[in-house]
C-alpha cells in the first residue's frame, strides 16, 4: 500500500548526513583525517570493501595484489553475491583458489578480459595503468582515438612517454572523466607501471563508484537498476542517476525505541530510533529499509514548571545504521514546539515526553542522497 509520511504528528527533528560530521574513533590507528586518501578510505571501510590488519592498522603504503584487487572491485560495484554465467578458465586461478568467485563476477562484468596467455597473474601486485583499466571497463564511455588519448595525457603528464600503449587510449579517458589518481607532490606523472598503494586503490574504487552510478557499462547496467518496493513515501525526492536526493526540509519518520521525558530523563542519555516502514520515492524506489536505526544523546533539558516555564528535551542525533551493516552520520536536535492553552502555560507548566513506540517526524536540513541500486547512503 503507497503510504503518505503526512500521517504523523508533527514533531520536528532536524538532522544532517556528512561523513566530515561525524563523532567517531578513527577508522584505522595508522590513518588521520590529514592523510589525502583519508574520506575515500573510511568510505570503502564503511562500505565493507576495503578491511584493516588485525593490528587496526590501514598500512595505506602497502601493495596489493591483482587478485585482491578483483575481490575489492567486485564489493565495491556490490556484486560479490552475483550469479557466475561467463566463465573464463586463468591457467593460474584454479577453481579452489579463493579469488576464483572474484575474478568469475569480475569477468561476468566485462571488468576483467581474457588474456593471450591465458594467465591472469594473481599474487602480482596490481599497477596504477591495471587499476584504471578495470575502472575505465565498468564504465561507458565516449570513444577516443589513440591520437586523441596521446594527446590528452602528454599535455597533463610529463612522463606520458612511459605509458604502455595497450593502457594509453583508456588513460586518456580516465583523464577526461577526472579519475586519475596522482600521488601528492607528483601531480605531473602518471606513473603507469608503478604498483598501487592500498590508499591509491581506494581512492581509484571511489572514483569508479562515483562514475558507475553515472554511466555503468552495458553488463552493469542490467543489474544496477533502481530498487522498487512499497512503504511510506517521502515527497519531493529528486531521482536522477540512480541516485535519490532527498532535499533539505523533507520529513522523514522516525520511531523512538526510549522513554525521555523532561522530568526525569538526564543530560547525555543515549537514545535510539527506527525507520518504521521502508521509506520510498513517489517512483516507488527503495530509500531506507525498516528498521535502520539512529542513535544519539539528550543533550539539553529543562523541567516542566509552573507559572509559565514549560518542559525541554533536546535530542541530538549522531549516526544512523542501515540495514546494509553501513553507519554514517545522522547529526541533528529535536525542536519542541508545543501548541498551549493559556491556562495550561500559566498554571500547570508543559511536561515534555517522548514514548517508546511513538512516531515523531524528521526534518532534513541538508541533502541526503541515497544509492537506490543498493540503499547505500552517498557521502
Amino acid at each position: 500500500m503507497r503510504k503518505i509520511v503526512k500521517m504523523f504528528a508533527p514533531v520536528v527533528l532536524g538532522f544532517a548526513l556528512t561523513v566530515s560530521n561525524a563523532i567517531a574513533e578513527p577508522v584505522f590507528k595508522d590513518l588521520d583525517e590529514n592523510h589525502w586518501a583519508y574520506a575515500q578510505i573510511k568510505q570503502l571501510a564503511d562500505h565493507k570493501v576495503v578491511v584493516g590488519y588485525p593490528d587496526e592498522t590501514y598500512r595505506p603504503d602497502e601493495e596489493i595484489t591483482r587478485a585482491e584487487f578483483a575481490s575489492m572491485v567486485v564489493k565495491a560495484l556490490h556484486q560479490d553475491e552475483a550469479e557466475i554465467t561467463d566463465i573464463i578458465e586463468f591457467a593460474d586461478v584454479a577453481q579452489d583458489n579463493w579469488a576464483w568467485n572474484s575474478v568469475q563476477r569480475a569477468v561476468r562484468f566485462d571488468l576483467i578480459k581474457e588474456t593471450q596467455d591465458n594467465m591472469f597473474r594473481p599474487n602480482d601486485s596490481v599497477t596504477r595503468a591495471e587499476c584504471l583499466e578495470i575502472v575505465i571497463n565498468s564504465l561507458t564511455t565516449e570513444d577516443l582515438t589513440l591520437e586523441e588519448a596521446t594527446k590528452i595525457v602528454e599535455a597533463k603528464y610529463i612522463d606520458a612517454n612511459t605509458i604502455p600503449e595497450w593502457f594509453i587510449v583508456k588513460a586518456g579517458k580516465a583523464e577526461v572523466l577526472g579519475i586519475v589518481v596522482t600521488i601528492p607532490g607528483e601531480e605531473a606523472k602518471m606513473y603507469a607501471e608503478k604498483p598501487a598503494t592500498r590508499a591509491e586503490v581506494a581512492a581509484f574504487l571511489f572514483n569508479m563508484m562515483e562514475q558507475v552510478r553515472l554511466a555503468p557499462n552495458k553488463k552493469l547496467a542490467e543489474v544496477l537498476k533502481p530498487i522498487e518496493s512499497e512503504g511510506i513515501v517521502i515527497e519531493n525526492v529528486v531521482v536522477k542517476d540512480n541516485v535519490g536526493i532527498i532535499p533539505p526540509g523533507t520529513l522523514i519518520p522516525l520511531v523512538i525505541q526510549d522513554d525521555l521525558n523532561s522530568q526525569s530523563s538526564v543530560v547525555s542519555d543515549v537514545f535510539e530510533a527506527k525507520i518504521p516502514e521502508n521509506l520510498i520515492t513517489s517512483e516507488k524506489y527503495l530509500l531506507f529499509k525498516e528498521g535502520a536505526t539512529v542513535k544519539g544523546l539528550l543533550i539539553d533539558k529543562q523541567k516542566a514548571m509552573l507559572i509559565i516555564r514549560n518542559g525541554k528535551l533536546v535530542l541530538n542525533t549522531r549516526t544512523i545504521t542501515t540495514n546494509n551493516d553501513q553507519t554514517a552520520a545522522f547529526v541533528g536536535v529535536t525542536e519542541t514546539n508545543p501548541e498551549l492553552n493559556i491556562w495550561r502555560k500559566i498554571f500547570k507548566g508543559l511536561k515534555v515526553k517522548y514514548t517508546s513506540g511513538e512516531t515523531i517526524l524528521v526534518k532534513t536540513l541538508k541533502p541526503i542522497k541515497v544509492d537506490l541500486t543498493n540503499s547505500w547512503i552517498i557521502e
